[in-house]
């Protein structure tokens, strides 16, 4: 029977997955071989440091780009003048504190844990290089001189002499890790796997203990004869002398080792429970970081993902309709237009018929012309002259936005009253030509014998005299129109 090319290459694909799959177990299966000794654990958990260490600064980041970003906003919204603009602005200035508060409540959590363990794994390198730096389980080199003469009791009586055995201090070979880790470049990539991890080989918790050390003592000559004397080239090499009457020395130390170098079981997820990772609780007691305690702990710091909140100025304003706070937002702004007391049947119409629909970003949109300009100012004696981009960034924004607000809001709230009253229309009853009386006002009444009301006005039946005008201020006198007089007066 055929196979159609359709089913053909969904079987390909189900190969190739699978196969992906196997080389991605594979690949972690075989990393985790190259972990033989302390140098090459270490060299795994740089790795993995590096990993964490990336994602706590890549998260402190983006939290300050929020900050940056909301500042950025305000210091536009100070700047631009009432009316639709500045409303826009007030909207994506209540945004960008949403945004940024929902991103510290997130990472916090998060950071706490990729800092625990980055200080795990601090303290788990610290063990290792004491381990690679002593190394207990290397047989120490030896050397002994001997004194003639008493020196202390032996078999009840004075001894005739005494025999010094010093042990060599260790020393560290700074290029025995590179060399012992030759080959192990896999290692390097050990944060791409942690996400298919089970189990962790470290080096077991036995290696970090004093071993038990094996010390052969050799004697020669009869060494119950008294007043016999002591050779000092006896002490310590006493293979090699000849001559010696009564003499005791050294001859190895051997460190007992632990059955296995490394652990290959520390559990990193909890066995047959998918991707949940061991329970840390009851082994982080201890003083020193076991192999089981840092695989629990590798798992937990892994399992915190980040999910960076992005800046309200690189959201394109279309895709803020789909933001349910701006949705409330834009609402909460224009009450006149949305009840507080009912539902609100399209929100996303709500936000597109205030903000645009356009494609482009935030800060294409309403933000860089101001930003790219740049702003000078005095505080005290103290001139700067700097973009917005760049005083966003700064402790100085908050002097730059009061200096802005100054000059641009409030300024302009002072003058309002008198600016309304100079340019404020007349009332419809001020109007005394027809052709002058226009929508709201109305005109009632004769050509001649009229007058300009406001639409709705109740209109009262008058008798009017043919083309006389009555004068009811009595005579010789004048009708003073006040507004202009009360203005003359606040003005001046």
């Amino acid at each position: 029977m055929p196979v159609s090319s359709g089913l053909l290459g969904l079987a390909l694909a189900v190969l190739a997955l699978r196969a992906s799959r196997e080389t991605e177990a594979s690949g972690h299966a075989t990393l985790l071989t190259k972990v033989t000794s302390a140098c090459s654990e270490t060299r795994f958990l740089m790795a993995v440091r590096q990993h964490f260490s990336g994602k706590l600064a890549a998260a402190q980041q983006s939290a300050k780009d929020l900050a940056n970003d909301l500042a950025l906003i305000d210091l536009v919204k100070a700047k631009t003048p009432k009316g639709d603009g500045h409303r826009k602005l007030s909207a994506l200035a209540a945004l960008a504190p949403t945004t940024l508060q929902s991103a510290v409540s997130e990472l916090t959590s998060k950071t706490g844990e990729w800092q625990k363990t980055l200080e795990m794994i601090d303290r788990r390198r610290g063990q290792l290089a004491a381990l690679k730096q002593i190394d207990l389980f290397k047989a120490p080199t030896h050397s002994g001189t001997a004194t003639a003469g008493t020196s202390g009791t032996f078999g009840g009586g004075n001894s005739n002499g005494a025999c010094i055995v010093k042990f060599a201090a260790s020393t560290v070979d700074k290029q025995a890790c590179d060399a012992e880790t030759t080959g192990s470049a896999e290692l390097d990539e050990a944060a791409t796997h942690l996400d298919d991890f089970e189990t962790l080989t470290l080096v077991h918790d036995d290696n970090f203990k004093r071993p038990e050390l094996a010390v052969k003592a050799v004697c020669k000559g009869t060494v119950s004869s008294a007043g016999a004397s002591t050779s000092e080239s006896a002490c310590g090499t006493t293979t090699t002398s000849n001559n010696e009457n009564n003499a005791v020395g050294v001859e190895s130390v051997t460190p007992s080792k632990p059955s296995t170098t490394t652990d290959k079981q520390a559990r990193y997820t909890k066995a047959g429970q998918g991707r949940t990772c061991e329970p840390t609780t009851g082994k982080d007691t201890a003083l020193t970081v076991t192999a089981g305690l840092l695989a629990a702990q590798l798992c937990h710091g892994n399992a915190q993902k980040a999910q960076n909140e992005k800046p309200v100025s690189t959201e394109k304003v279309n895709d803020l309709a789909n933001d349910a706070a701006m949705q409330a937002i834009v609402i909460a702004l224009n009450p006149e237009k949305y009840s507080p007391d009912k539902a609100v049947s399209d929100t996303l119409k709500a936000v597109k018929d205030f903000l645009g629909e356009s494609t482009e970003t935030v800060e294409v949109v309403f933000l860089k012309a101001a930003a790219d300009q740049t702003q000078q100012y005095k505080i005290a004696g103290e001139e700067t002259s700097e973009t917005l981009a760049a005083l966003a960034k700064k402790p100085s924004a908050g002097p730059t936005e009061a200096v802005l607000y100054a000059k641009y809001q409030g300024a302009v709230n002072c003058r309002k009253p008198f600016e309304e009253a100079i340019t404020a229309k007349p009332k419809c009853s001020e109007k005394i030509k027809k052709e002058e009386c226009n929508d709201p006002c109305k005109w009632a009444g004769t050509d001649k014998n009229g007058k300009c009301k406001t639409k709705g006005e109740k209109e009262e039946v008058q008798v009017e005299n043919d083309a006389k005008t009555t004068n009811t201020t009595g005579n010789n006198s004048f009708v003073i129109n006040k507004a202009p007089l009360l203005l003359a007066v606040l003005l001046f």
